[in-house]
């Protein structure tokens, strides 16, 4: 997926129906250049005239990190090749990016709070920031972001304050919005990635790539599509 073309829209996938929202200010990236969402425009319409537009917000959850895997259909191959297969389309029970600012250049507070502000990212408890489906009534928690400075907070006056890097959070949601959550959290690290400078890093400070990042979204698509949620009763059911 690229992230160039979407970086407007997250979309909320429920169990019935596809549910649309929009990240507030956040803008699609055309070749042209950006442009901001147009009543003018027939797709752009549809976009703006769904339900439950709103904007996005962030989410605390537990760090478990723990791996569950999906049933599968057996395919044709090696063992090895099985277990390198259903290694990829692994769910885990949380997912967790760090995004990592330049060794020369940490991120700076004013800069934070302005994208923070611009894109519709509230903060909440704890002085981090949420993401939420519901932004109006905080609810359906999406993802987190907290600094990676202890004490992994934002100060209440972002002046004078830096931090090496920021981690963004989510716990598994219910089936049927799996690949939604994790591309809204795709786009948002991302987003400060682009804006800031720095990378998207794992916990053990590699790279995260494109194809990491569809490998997660491959693995949640089928998740999402699961027949029988008893399967997965150690699973939260929501966030």
């Amino acid at each position: 997926m690229s992230l160039s073309t979407v970086s407007a829209v997250i979309l909320i996938i429920g169990a019935i129906a596809i549910i649309a929202f929009v990240i507030h200010g956040l803008w699609f990236s055309e070749k042209a250049g950006n442009r901001r969402l147009r009543k003018d425009n027939g797709d752009d319409a549809k976009i703006l005239d769904a339900k439950n537009v709103g904007k996005v917000r962030i989410v605390t959850a537990d760090a478990e990190t723990s791996k569950i895997q999906i049933e599968d259909s057996p395919k044709a191959g090696s063992e090895d090749n099985a277990e390198i297969e259903n290694e990829e389309l692994s769910v885990r029970k949380s997912y967790d990016f760090n995004v990592v600012a330049n060794a020369d250049r940490p991120f700076v507070g004013t800069e934070i709070e302005s994208l923070m502000n611009e894109y519709g990212f509230v903060r909440g408890n704890m002085d981090i920031y949420y993401v939420y489906e519901d932004p109006s009534r905080r609810l359906n928690e999406v993802f987190r972001i907290c600094s990676l400075k202890a004490p992994y907070s934002f100060p209440q006056d972002m002046r004078g304050f830096t931090t090496p890097a920021m981690a963004l959070f989510m716990n598994l949601p219910e089936r049927g919005k799996g690949v939604a959550y994790i591309r809204a959290m795709r786009m948002a690290a991302n987003l400060f990635a682009q804006n800031l400078g720095g990378t998207i890093q794992d916990n053990h400070h590699n790279i995260i790539t494109d194809e990491d990042f569809d490998k997660m979204e491959e693995a949640l698509a089928a998740y999402d599509a699961g027949k029988d949620p008893s399967d997965y009763d150690d699973m939260p059911a929501s966030i």
